[in-house]
């Protein structure tokens, strides 16, 4: 396999491109997704951002400091194009093409014969950061941060640090991940105060200023108060995938000991550290994976080539075998059934939800009607201690429900179940919903939907 740009190569990029858009092709599964969406709408129909939380009830009146409102406000065009299969196509694409964007550019530096293995590594890399790169803002912080790799790998002329200033400004709209740029930049090239300064400043380029900066740490500090699995550590037992793949890069470093390398391993610690830390950090460690251990491939004879070659097919075929092949909504997940039978029945009152199911109930009733909460925990701190009591003794729960004065609920299947007394487990709708006191007026495969007795004139 060539790196010179001959036929063979634009082949295998092409079948790569396509391998990677139809294994990237999924429906719609991101908690998230629904509550972007809607402050996407908010946005264009407005043409401001929220000052406050307009779509909960529990929400704090405080400022609202969305930081990646830039995103919100690109994907419900693309929504408007087509739905939410249009964002599932877009996301796609972006994705693969961002994949053999990488490919094109460390192939060009990393010599001859190392096209194979670089091509196995991008597949692999995609793999590893497939699960995070949904319909969600650290997607494109990730792509955010593959461009300002892809930069600083180039000569830093007037016009590539005014390129990595863009960048910054972008990423600093779409992800908080963005703090990370002028850390990133001062590691790779440590002299060049310009670089840094430009990256630094550019995260100021927001309509919330130097509050939309300081924001994530804030958040960080939130979430250290609820259980949120997205913001746990890796653990080795259940990503054995990327502690393999870090002690593999990192032998691969070793044994290179190229002065030129240096800048790419203290970025990998880095994003290594801060994958370890927030299992959600896998896909920046992930996308910027080929941009940092692809240039240190040495270049191979042509028998290992070959075995390269015959392991990239092999697991691209893999992945195309369990590809999605679907788009729109993941009815397994969200309660569409569920939710347009709540709809049907024209009952008032507010609605109770897991914090999961929040985005989509605000996407399905608002304006007309608000939810509870979302998992925009920074916004419900004051919520989340409320219910987090509640929820392990009856008396509060009763309590709780009477102080939001929530009538109907959708709950998810997906909570654990609550020891009695007896120490007899049981399912937790029986516990917080008794048929006594609620009445099941529609369930799907993702959800049930209760109403409170005493909150409605209708018999059940």
């Amino acid at each position: 396999m060539s790196i010179d740009g001959s036929r063979a190569t634009k082949w295998v990029l092409a079948a790569a491109f396509v391998t990677l858009t139809i294994a990237s092709l999924a429906p719609i599964r991101s908690n998230d997704y629904f509550w972007h969406l809607a402050t996407g709408r908010w946005i264009w129909e407005h043409r401001a951002l929220p000052a406050t939380d307009p779509f909960a009830i529990a929400s704090s009146r405080e400022p609202w400091i969305n930081d990646e409102w830039l995103f919100d406000a690109t994907i419900y065009p693309i929504y408007k194009l087509g739905g939410h299969s249009a964002v599932s196509w877009a996301l796609a694409i972006g994705t693969a093409a961002l994949f053999c964007a990488m490919f094109l550019v460390v192939t060009r530096r990393a010599g001859e014969g190392a096209a194979a293995p670089l091509l196995l590594l991008i597949v692999i890399a995609w793999y590893g950061a497939e699960a995070w790169l949904r319909e969600r803002p650290s997607a494109a912080g990730a792509a955010c941060l593959a461009t300002l790799l892809i930069l600083l790998m180039r000569p830093l002329r007037p016009l590539t640090i005014a390129l990595i200033f863009a960048i910054t400004v972008v990423w600093a709209n779409v992800h908080p991940s963005a703090i990370l740029a002028p850390v990133i930049v001062a590691l790779w090239v440590p002299r060049r105060i310009d670089a840094i300064a430009a990256s630094a400043v550019a995260l100021l380029v927001n309509p919330f200023g130097i509050a939309g900066v300081t924001a994530p740490f804030r958040l960080v500090n939130v979430i250290g108060e609820f259980h949120n699995e997205e913001w746990s550590p890796s653990t080795p037992g259940e990503f054995p995938l990327f502690y393999a793949i870090v002690a593999a890069t990192l032998l691969l470093f070793v044994m290179r000991r190229r002065r030129e390398d240096v800048s790419r391993v203290l970025v990998f610690l880095l994003l290594t550290a801060l994958a370890i830390r927030f299992c959600r950090n896998q896909a920046l460690f992930f996308v910027a994976l080929p941009l940092l251990a692809g240039p240190a491939i040495p270049p191979l004879n042509v028998r290992m080539q070959r075995l390269a070659a015959i392991a990239a097919a092999a697991v691209m075929i893999a992945i195309l075998a369990n590809a999605w092949l679907s788009t729109g909504i993941d009815a397994s997940k969200f309660p569409v059934d569920a939710v347009a039978r709540l709809r049907a029945s024209h009952l008032p009152g507010r609605i109770y939800n897991t914090y999961g199911l929040g985005g989509f109930l605000i996407w399905s009733f608002y304006p007309e009607r608000r939810v509870i909460t979302d998992g925009r925990n920074e916004l419900y701190v004051e919520y989340n201690r409320d219910h987090d009591h509640a929820i392990r003794d009856i008396n509060q729960w009763r309590r709780f429900i009477r102080k939001y004065d929530l009538r109907i609920a959708v709950y998810d299947y997906n909570r654990p179940a609550v020891r009695l007394q007896n120490g007899r487990e049981v399912p937790p709708a029986r516990v917080y919903f008794p048929p006594s006191e609620w009445a099941l007026i529609a369930i799907d495969p993702a959800a049930m939907v209760f109403v409170r007795r005493d909150a409605t004139q209708k018999r059940y």
